[in-house]
């Protein structure tokens, strides 16, 4: 793609946003775009060579595919399972698939070099698949960035302007925020993850059924299949208690959140063999993550020198079974990672 078709190609963005902005020149532009772009040119006279083409376009789909999702050595199972929380992926696979499928049928079973209503049928339908497999390939991707870009805007929005407020002190507000925006906890834990389960029942026989241990947040690791288990509070939770000979302890509210959520992990660990079996997408629990997200560190603080060690101190004293980190620190993470991106 060049740099022209990368200027239409965001012009025809902004012009989705509100098409009284077009014009006829504009949409003679976009049309011209999809055609280059989308159009699949296939002479009666020498569909062998186009046909050949197409096969060599959607093998390099395949392979890219399997190199992308298929882990190293490749593996069908990571495939499934990346497929499994990702419609998208589930669409493109299954479209280059058709494609390769109806380019074997051709090549076997008809002779290109005469005409047959069956064989223009069968060229139809590939035609259809390639178009598809290109705009995903290409314009959907854009277009997503262009969708994403604003998701980070609105993100920092909300933490800017519930930070402090009412509506930010209740706990219920981030769960629901956190639950439509998952990649803001995705800078918290690292390694390629998916969102497992919401309100997820950490004792009994399922991760949705009864159970009367229940933690936030259970996340996926896309490659191991370890689970890591995320307890919110909210911004307006306090960090430390009172002062203790010349230092700080931890407030009464972050302790027990601490001891809640190494609860919730020995529960899980318990009942992971009831669990896993009954699981629509497979999980492993090897000595699964800990993660709290608590408090406005530079709020509570402001420049107190001797609150902060005092935390930090905590903090690190737990970090091999929990980590916690406030959400100013989560926002700010989120920030500078998606600038950089």
């Amino acid at each position: 793609m060049n740099d022209d078709e990368f200027e239409r190609i965001l012009q025809f963005y902004k012009l989705s946003e509100d098409l009284k902005t077009a014009t006829n020149k504009n949409l003679e532009e976009i049309a011209e775009l999809a055609y280059v772009k989308f159009g699949v040119d296939l002479d009666e006279y020498d569909f062998a060579s186009q046909i050949a083409e197409l096969d060599s376009e959607i093998r390099d789909v395949v392979v890219g595919l399997k190199s992308k999702y298929g882990g190293e050595p490749y593996d069908v199972e990571n495939l499934k399972l990346e497929i499994r929380g990702n419609r998208e992926l589930g669409l493109h696979l299954s479209n280059t698939l058709r494609a390769k499928n109806l380019i074997d049928e051709i090549r076997s079973d008809f002779d290109l070099d005469l005409e047959n209503l069956e064989l223009a049928s069968k060229v139809a339908k590939l035609v259809s698949c390639v178009v598809k497999i290109r705009a995903r390939k290409d314009i959907i991707p854009l277009i997503h960035r262009g969708l994403y870009a604003e998701d980070i805007k609105s993100a920092l929005e909300f933490w800017s302007r519930n930070a402090g407020s009412d509506l930010g002190k209740l706990e219920s507000t981030w769960q629901q925020e956190f639950s439509t925006r998952k990649s803001i906890l995705e800078r918290v834990i690292e390694g390629r993850i998916s969102f497992l389960q919401a309100q997820a029942h950490v004792g009994g026989d399922s991760l949705n059924g009864r159970g009367d241990k229940i933690t936030d947040y259970m996340f996926h690791h896309s490659d191991t299949r370890n689970v890591s288990l995320v307890e919110i509070k909210t911004p307006c939770t306090k960090l430390l208690g009172k002062s203790y000979r010349g230092t700080y302890a931890l407030s009464d509210e972050l302790s027990g959140t601490i001891a809640q959520v190494l609860t919730q992990r020995v529960e899980l660990t318990k009942h992971f063999f009831s669990k896993v079996h009954i699981s629509e997408i497979p999980f492993e629990v090897n000595a699964p993550k800990c993660y709290i997200v608590s408090g406005n560190l530079g709020k509570e603080f402001e420049g107190d020198l001797q609150k902060k060690r005092a935390f930090e101190m905590h903090r690190q004293a737990v970090v091999a079974a929990v980590t916690i980190i406030t959400f100013d620190e989560l926002y700010d993470q989120f920030s500078k990672f998606n600038v950089a991106a």
